[in-house]
């Protein structure tokens, strides 16, 4: 099964690249999901309103042209590329290596997901959802890989605000579903991209 955002472009080797680390063996890939792209107009920081849709900046066939997706893509948060790198080089995972599963970049075989039981549907529309699938994944000892080629490109958009009580219900479920969990990855939830929503 591959994840891919909604709001994400991709090339056209995508698919290939999530299915090249499972000839190795089954894992759970992590794609490289920091990159954005402008392919339309309007402040990034601007919430969505009703009625005014943001005005695209580049059409379809523009941003098929290698050279013009290169020029509009820039660097984002969540690049954790290097840590990937440097735990590599010492011949183990990063601690917690499921805090850096996202279903907007990952693939993973279907009988891993069946195995622990799928999504827990109580966080559906409001995140954490794959927070809670890839740390039940990690307790039951998948294998997490890092697969930098593995690309997306997130379009800058309004976002739509979340209400700050599904937040708090949201990642109060998931502590006390993982009591297990140590300080340090308490505090990667409490502090998660889903946190600051609101």
């Amino acid at each position: 099964l591959v994840f891919v955002g909604d709001d994400r472009l991709v090339k056209p080797d995508f698919l290939l690249q999530h299915l090249l680390p499972q000839h190795k063996g089954s894992a759970v890939v992590l794609g490289d999901d920091h990159r954005l792209v402008h392919t339309h107009l309007f402040d990034p920081n601007e919430l969505a309103l009703n009625g005014i849709p943001p005005k695209p900046m580049q059409a379809p066939e523009d941003i098929n042209t290698a050279a013009v997706l290169e020029e509009l893509t820039f660097d984002g948060k969540n690049d954790y590329g290097a840590i990937f790198t440097y735990f590599n080089s010492q011949s183990r995972l990063p601690p917690s290596p499921w805090a850096f599963f996202t279903t907007a970049n990952a693939s993973l075989p279907r009988e891993m997901i069946q195995n622990v039981g799928g999504f827990d549907e109580y966080f559906c529309g409001w995140g954490l959802e794959d927070s809670d699938l890839a740390y039940r994944l990690y307790q039951a000892n998948q294998y997490f890989q890092y697969a930098p080629q593995c690309i997306t490109l997130r379009q800058i958009r309004p976002s739509i605000a979340g209400r700050k009580q599904d937040m708090s219900s949201g990642i109060n479920r998931f502590l006390s579903k993982h009591p297990r969990l140590d300080h340090g990855e308490q505090e990667m939830i409490r502090r998660s991209r889903y946190a600051s929503v609101g």
